[in-house]
Formats: structure tokens, C-alpha cells, sequence
């Protein structure tokens, strides 16, 4: 989830916290909600701290919704069922079979367009690297890497991006 995402959601939060306690506070006071003698100290903060943890677990959810369609469909994986298979079974035991069985990361070939996993070196419909490559051993190497980190070789610029990807 994003920043942009986030500041969102916590902005919704709190203005339905605004929303909500003087709801709450209109109800203690119109009498819609009475309390036993011993528990009036104590009742409406329970009351209060009930409606905010309510709305915090709610925004939970959403967010959780949120992460988990934006990540399945960049898996490749069905992006509705799974959201709603975090969201909905409880116990928070959806989405953590989500994070389980998810699929590795989906990479586009930047010749053909073919979609692959993130661990394959090259693209299985045209053949062309996906990754760079150390020009000695052939190890896969990080974009914009100065040396191997398998044979320490200095690598030259142009050799840091796969051939595709440099223009």
C-alpha cells in the first residue's frame, strides 16, 4: 500500500471517528443507552473505546482488501476472490493463506511483452534476458551494480542493463 493509500484511509478514520463519538455521546445523552449504577463511571468509556476499536478493525480490513487486490493482480493471481477471501474469512485466516500460496512477481519481456516470473532470467516466448547479467560468470546482477557480487568483476555500464532494456 502506498503513502497516498494510506493517508487516505487514515484521514476516512478519523473523520468517521468524528462522525461516530458524538453520535455516541447524543445517544448517552438522550438516555438510548442507560447504564447500571456500578458501571455508570466506567460504562461510556468502554462504550467509546468499543466504537473506536470497531472502527479501527473495520479500516484493518480495508486496507488489507486494498493490499491484497493491488498484490494478486500483480501476481497474475485472481484478484477478487482473493481480496475477498482475506476480507471475509475471519480470523484473519484468508489472508494469511493469501500470503502462503501467493505466486512470485510477474515481470514483462521489454521486447515481446510475454509475461514471466520474476525468478526467470530470460523471456520463455522470445529468449531475451530479463535481468542483467555479470559479463564473466553470467550471474544475474541488480541494474546499475558497479561489481559482480558472485566474482567481484567491475562491471562496465552498458553490461548492467539487459540488452532490450538499454534503449
Amino acid at each position: 500500500m502506498n503513502r497516498k493509500t494510506f493517508a487516505w484511509l487514515a484521514a476516512a478514520f478519523f473523520a468517521a471517528l468524528l462522525v461516530v463519538m458524538p453520535l455516541l455521546i447524543i445517544m448517552l445523552r438522550a438516555g438510548m443507552v442507560e447504564f447500571e449504577p456500578d458501571e455508570a463511571a466506567y460504562g461510556p468509556w468502554l462504550l467509546g473505546a468499543a466504537a473506536v476499536l470497531g472502527l479501527a478493525f473495520v479500516f484493518l480490513l480495508i486496507a488489507i482488501g486494498i493490499y491484497v487486490y493491488r498484490d494478486a493482480r500483480e501476481r497474475g493471481m485472481d484478484p477478487g476472490l482473493w481480496t475477498l477471501a482475506a476480507v471475509l474469512v475471519p480470523y484473519f485466516i484468508g489472508f494469511i493463506a493469501y500470503l502462503i500460496v501467493r505466486q512470485s512477481r510477474r515481470v514483462v519481456c521489454p521486447g515481446c511483452g510475454a509475461r514471466s516470473t520474476d525468478s526467470a532470467r530470460y523471456c520463455p516466448a522470445c529468449g531475451r534476458p530479463l535481468k542483467a547479467s555479470c559479463p564473466g560468470c553470467r550471474q544475474p546482477v541488480e541494474a546499475g551494480a558497479r561489481f559482480c557480487p558472485g566474482c567481484g568483476v567491475a562491471l562496465p555500464p552498458a553490461a548492467t542493463l539487459p540488452p532490450a532494456a538499454a534503449g
